[in-house]
């Protein structure tokens, strides 16, 4: 009698386990959301860098590091106008 509680038992939980493990049964594991989206952060990235190089390459040429700052947006602005960030005008 006990072996075949045993075996019962054994069956149940090479049943049992597997479901439970597999993620089955409404267990999934939760997202983790992103704080911002792919493209977003790309064309921010984008303006960043493009922005950061043409003020040093204005400074270079003699403009003011502010002068320079706004020129470099206008022309971020100008050149790249399909994206979200030139639209922004940030």
């Amino acid at each position: 009698m006990l072996a075949k509680s045993r075996l019962i038992f054994a069956s149940l939980l090479l049943l049992v386990v597997p479901a439970l493990l597999s993620g089955c049964l409404g267990f999934r594991k939760k997202r983790v959301a992103r704080e911002k989206s792919i493209p977003t952060a790309v064309e921010q990235t984008l303006k960043t860098r493009w922005v950061e190089k043409r003020v040093a390459e204005l400074v270079a040429q003699g403009l003011s590091a502010q002068a320079a700052e706004q020129q470099a947006g206008a022309e971020f602005r100008a050149k790249y106008s399909f994206t979200k960030e030139a639209k922004a005008g940030r």
